[in-house]
């Protein structure tokens, strides 16, 4: 995989959704959740997917990810990754304020996060849509460039930018013939 490797060597969640307090302690290679129903294995995946690339892939915003009568949630870190370990805490109160720590520095921004962090989640409902549809392929080809070219993000940032300009330019009939 394109040199980067990447695993967590301990979780631990605060907290989050169903989870009042966990840590586990995971090994290199494939960890593997199993129970019942509704114990909280989705949870803990979630809680993973937050830490590594601090958003949620589920839905309800983040006063959904906060459990019932907390102020906050607390998910923490240690993620090895090319054989360097990267300590990560992510506060987050269910009024929005957020802090993200790396390695005892404040995150400024998300894309500090991924570029650090390698990560990517697929459901199992949604693995087929990488496939089936063309943006989301596309999506992945750019996740992996962003991690192997350096400057691929300032430039696709630019890009973007660039696109909406044109795009709302051509919408308003602003444009020079």
């Amino acid at each position: 995989m394109i040199g980067l490797f990447m695993y967590l060597r301990w979780v631990e969640i605060r907290n989050f959704r169903c989870i009042e307090s966990l840590r586990v302690e995971l090994a290199e290679g494939v960890s593997v959740f199993e129970g019942r129903n509704a114990v909280g294995k989705t949870s803990i995946l979630e809680a993973v997917f937050y830490l590594l690339n601090g958003r949620s892939f589920g839905r309800g915003g983040i006063r959904g990810l906060v459990q019932k009568g907390a102020t906050g949630l607390q998910v923490r870190g240690l993620a090895c990754v090319a054989g360097i370990d990267h300590g990560i805490r992510i506060e987050q109160m269910s009024t929005n304020a957020s802090r993200v720590v790396m390695n005892g520095g404040e995150v400024r921004n998300r894309s500090e996060l991924i570029r650090t962090l390698p990560s990517m989640g697929a459901s199992g409902q949604g693995v087929h849509r990488y496939v089936q549809e063309r943006q989301r392929r596309v999506g992945v080809l750019d996740w992996l460039l962003f991690h192997v070219e350096p400057y691929f993000h300032q430039v696709w940032r630019r890009y973007a930018r660039a696109l909406q300009q044109r795009n709302a330019a051509l919408k308003s009939g602003d444009v020079p013939g």
